[in-house]
């Protein structure tokens, strides 16, 4: 339980801290960010999950509009129970858990989330349950796409539009205005010109990340 409650009731609390454990106690992190305001949701890296650990994370906030990719294939005791509780914003989930969820493991988990949004699953996934202990009522459910080496490029009117992969089958597009030489954008690439357009607004017409 050693940041159990840590944030509780923060509600100016916007942008969380780092939380880059990858080794789990039980409870560590039960309702950390009850009732806060945050509107950026902290990278869980854990794939091994502890009983109650994410307990409650979420519950409550009311500002959220995309959960962290829960990158657990393996479900524990209460894992996830409550966890976006009451995250009335909340649109996107990626849970690449392949155990089936119940209320011993995902229990009201997306209780009082939007009622539309995107659900993206792990590709082995066979489960197909539906409501506040599983995939939210009246969201698009897509199954995990493998990320490939490149990313697909497309040159229109003297431009380059970058189509990045989120992982459903869906692409972030980047319009660079600029000339290009390659055709395609290498991961190496990227990186490059991720910081640039991140450095300097004006290079791109459109971007989400």
């Amino acid at each position: 339980n050693c940041y159990a409650n840590m944030f509780y009731g923060c509600s100016k609390l916007t942008t969380p801290p780092e939380l880059p454990a990858t080794t789990l106690a039980e409870g560590c992190y039960q309702g950390m960010f009850y009732h806060s305001g945050l509107t950026t949701a902290p990278e869980l890296p854990a794939t091994t999950l502890a009983p109650t650990c994410y307990k409650h994370l979420f519950d409550g906030c009311t500002s959220l509009t995309t959960a962290p990719e829960l990158k657990a294939e393996t479900l524990v005791s209460n894992c996830y129970t409550n966890m976006f509780y009451g995250c009335s914003k909340l649109n996107y989930i990626k849970a690449l858990f392949t155990t089936t969820p119940s209320s011993s493991y995902t229990a009201n988990w997306v209780y009082g989330v939007s009622s539309t949004g995107t659900f993206v699953k792990n590709k082995d996934a066979t489960w197909n349950v539906i409501g506040v202990n599983g995939i939210p009522t009246g969201w698009t459910v897509h199954s995990e796409v493998e990320p490939t080496n490149e990313y697909d490029t497309l040159y229109v009117s003297g431009r380059y539009e970058f189509k990045i992969p989120k992982g459903d089958g869906t692409y972030y597009v980047i319009d660079t205005k600029n000339d290009c030489e390659a055709d395609v954008i290498t991961k190496t690439d990227f990186t490059s010109l991720n910081e640039m357009i991140i450095g300097n607004k004006s290079v791109a017409d459109q971007y989400e990340w």
